[in-house]
């Protein structure tokens, strides 16, 4: 539907951009790039990284867990990789997922940035003024 109404639509580099998040924006970020647009992919995770950590762990303590944990198939991995390469940027959020990636060689470094997500724990007063640092600011969401 979204891949439908890019094509549809004129993109022009320069008033538009594109911003989606892993496994399901390929042809869309194909689309914004062969138009000129910036198109950025947000990882959410270290992807294979993660998974292999996860499952060291649970080899370190058997019986722990109901069920093993999951094995996702080359094919989701070739996805991801698919869709850093057709972006024009990778966001990554946090800096423990943006070094685990680039030590595993996963995610192209030159092109992804670490863009760490914050929020404010229940109770905690929302500022209107950005932290120190930050690099985009909403009201209490994100840094």
């Amino acid at each position: 539907m979204v891949a439908r109404r890019l094509r549809r639509d004129k993109l022009e580099p320069a008033a538009h951009a594109f911003f989606a998040y892993d496994t399901g924006c390929l042809e869309c970020l194909r689309i914004v790039v062969e138009a000129g647009a910036v198109a950025l992919v947000d990882q959410i995770d270290p992807a294979r990284v993660e998974y292999d950590l996860v499952r060291d762990e649970a080899a370190k303590w058997p019986g722990w867990e109901l069920l093993p944990p999951p094995d996702p198939p080359d094919a989701y991995f070739e996805r991801l990789a698919a869709e850093w390469e057709a972006a024009s940027g990778v966001v990554v959020n946090s800096q423990w997922s943006a070094d685990a990636l680039w030590s595993a060689r996963a995610c192209p470094e030159k092109s992804s940035q670490s863009c760490p997500w914050r929020t404010n724990p229940e109770g905690s007063r929302r500022s209107r003024e950005p932290p120190p640092g930050a690099r985009s600011w909403s009201s209490g969401s994100a840094t």
